[in-house]
């Protein structure tokens, strides 16, 4: 039954993912795709797919060098193994945490070490999410008298103030045990369950 509960959200999401899918692909017009496709700058093409696949290298040294940090010795195989599958899981499932699951269950797995890994993919998601509001707030210095529509500022605090609260509470030693102690406490079983 516990294999079950952790199993039938991933079984949910890969059957939200084709039913989105098959009606996407019935509101595309094929011939106006394969047109649109066929008059496309080539070289355009060509450079946002590189660009698009260097990401991904980066992103993968980046997970390796976080492993490493935290005394997962593997080899560059293996990380690439289970970093592709997540790939392929966030590409294919609706939201990017379905990848992260499967690479976290993966090497978890493998090395017998859940927390550590778990940690890694956390971390990795993190620096990706300061790396978000950097250029974020790079945008807004440099170009604020561009933005019309106010929600964009709005947007651009919300997740800059997340952060915050974020780095906050896992780099400040005080808050950090406070929230341990309200985790660990009798009262907040199903929180904690949740989290």
């Amino acid at each position: 039954m516990a294999i079950l509960k952790k199993i039938f959200p991933v079984l949910l999401r890969i059957c939200i993912s084709i039913i989105l899918l098959a009606f996407l692909f019935k509101q595309v017009d094929a011939k106006s795709l394969i047109a649109v496709i066929k008059n496309a700058d080539a070289g355009l093409l060509v450079l946002g797919a590189v660009i698009y696949f260097l990401v991904y290298v980066f992103c993968l040294f980046r997970w390796e060098m976080l492993l490493k940090g935290a005394k997962i010795h593997l080899s560059l195989k293996r990380v690439i193994i289970s970093f592709a599958g997540g790939i392929f899981f966030n590409l294919f499932l609706p939201s990017t945490i379905g990848g992260d699951f499967v690479r976290s269950i993966d090497l978890a797995t493998h090395t017998r070490r859940p927390r550590e890994v778990v940690a890694t993919v956390f971390l990795d998601r993190l620096s990706g999410y300061v790396g978000l509001v950097i250029v974020a707030l790079f945008a807004f210095l440099f170009g604020w008298k561009l933005i019309e529509d106010k929600s964009v500022l709005l947007s651009i605090a919300i997740i800059t103030g997340i952060l915050a609260v974020i780095l906050l509470v896992l780099f400040n030693r005080f808050l950090y045990s406070k929230i341990n102690q309200i985790l660990h406490s009798p009262t907040a079983g199903r929180i904690r369950a949740a989290i």
